[in-house]
């Protein structure tokens, strides 16, 4: 890690042990910098998350990453998998609620189970294409595999 990184992850760390991280405390600006945390030997972030009040949590990370949405598959979208604890075999869920176990037609994706695509309105348009109009992902109590959309298409 160069002595600059090295000084920044030292600066931002001291705000956060100092402050602590809640809703209501934005994080230093350097912390967004991916530059910074691709550069650096360790988990520049991961750090930063150990250090705040109450250890690591997806607030903490949300405010960092975006959340993931497109992938090089057919269906475009990032897939949530769903599966019970320790399964063989899994269900991907596409994130804008349009299918489940979609084609994603490449080489590298393993394509499994019957796949399902959900459409909506009389002219048949794909759920959750028009992501201005999608409310979610949302899980069920913020972490359990129940998945929740809600999706306005047509004026509906």
């Amino acid at each position: 890690m160069s002595r600059a990184t090295l000084l920044l992850t030292v600066a931002v760390l001291i705000s956060i042990s100092r402050d602590g991280f809640s809703q209501t405390n934005s994080l230093p600006a350097a912390i967004h910098d991916v530059d910074v945390a691709v550069k650096a030997k360790e988990d520049f972030w991961g750090a930063m998350a150990v250090h705040q009040r109450g250890g690591p949590s997806y607030e903490f990370f949300s405010q960092i990453i975006p959340p993931l949405r497109y992938v090089d598959a057919a269906f475009r979208n990032y897939p949530i998998v769903l599966s019970a604890p320790g399964a063989l075999v899994k269900a991907r869920l596409v994130s804008n609620g349009s299918a489940v176990n979609a084609r994603a037609n490449k080489k590298t994706w393993k394509d499994i189970g019957v796949p399902v695509t959900f459409k909506i309105g009389d002219d048949q348009a794909e759920f959750g294409a028009d992501l201005a109009a999608l409310n979610g992902p949302h899980y069920e109590r913020g972490y359990l595999p129940i998945v929740n959309f809600n999706y306005k298409h047509g004026g509906n």
